[in-house]
């Protein structure tokens, strides 16, 4: 957003961001499901990630959908979902 920000020249103090929290869960179970996870260590993560989110906290679930997806091909869907 930074970014956007400067090409549009726009004060950064009149900038407010926004997470739609239902699309972020559907990116956040589709990331979950490209990795070799049991069915309980998804549901699992899933919750406590989903958990993240509600609280403002998609940095924090970003980073560690980067750690679990340090193995994964680039084109793997799993980056996908994280970019």
């Amino acid at each position: 957003m930074d970014w956007v920000i400067a090409q549009v020249k726009l004060n950064p103090n009149w900038v407010v961001e926004l997470l739609d929290w239902c699309h972020a869960v559907h990116h956040l179970s589709v990331a979950l499901a490209a990795l070799p996870l049991t069915e309980s260590q998804r549901k699992g993560l899933y919750k406590r990630l989903r958990g993240l989110l509600k609280e403002g906290k998609s940095q924090d679930v970003i980073a560690e959908l980067k750690v679990l997806a340090v193995k994964e091909p680039d084109d793997s869907p799993m980056w996908r979902e994280i970019r």
